[in-house]
């Protein structure tokens, strides 16, 4: 059954595949948390921080997929953030940080997936700002909740898998 359901995300989120304004909501998790942990936004003032959380049925890992119009790009809100915040890379000359900024038109919110080597259903995350070889990725800390931005690998952290809330 997981199979299946991470391939329906594959086909839905192949390049240039057409999407609607908001896809339905999904949690978003890696390989190596494996289907213990999702990423959320955290529950405090601002709703701008996220963090990988123990998978719930919360707000906070709802997350939609929107098409921005005439490109390939997405940006990802959240149903906790809501409409108006957007995943953002931070453009403070390290470019490795993520939040969720006001929605518009910066690249560091035009998101884009696409299926690493030799791992069938898993996506990378990518993004305009820092382009295709850089991924979103979980830091490998111990406490491994905290997000970045790193070059494209095989590493489990940047392998992400959609799973489709009921």
């Amino acid at each position: 059954m997981r199979g299946a359901v991470v391939a329906a995300a594959l086909v839905m989120l192949a390049p240039g595949a057409a999407l609607a304004q908001d896809s339905a909501p999904m949690q978003l998790l890696t390989r190596f948390t494996g289907g213990a942990r999702c990423l959320d936004i955290a529950d405090e003032p601002g709703r701008n921080r996220l963090v990988m959380a123990d998978c719930a049925d919360v707000r906070g890992q709802a997350w939609r997929l929107v098409h921005v119009n005439g490109t390939p790009w997405k940006r990802l809100q959240n149903a906790l953030s809501g409409p108006d915040l957007c995943l953002d890379v931070i453009n403070d000359g390290r470019n490795n940080r993520v939040h969720m900024a006001p929605c518009a038109n910066y690249s560091g919110q035009m998101w884009s997936m696409r299926a690493p080597l030799a791992d069938p259903g898993a996506l990378w995350l990518t993004n305009a700002f820092t382009e295709d070889d850089r991924c979103l990725d979980i830091i490998n800390d111990g406490a491994n909740d905290k997000l970045t931005i790193t070059p494209c690998d095989t590493y489990s952290g940047q392998k992400w898998l959609m799973r489709p809330i009921p």
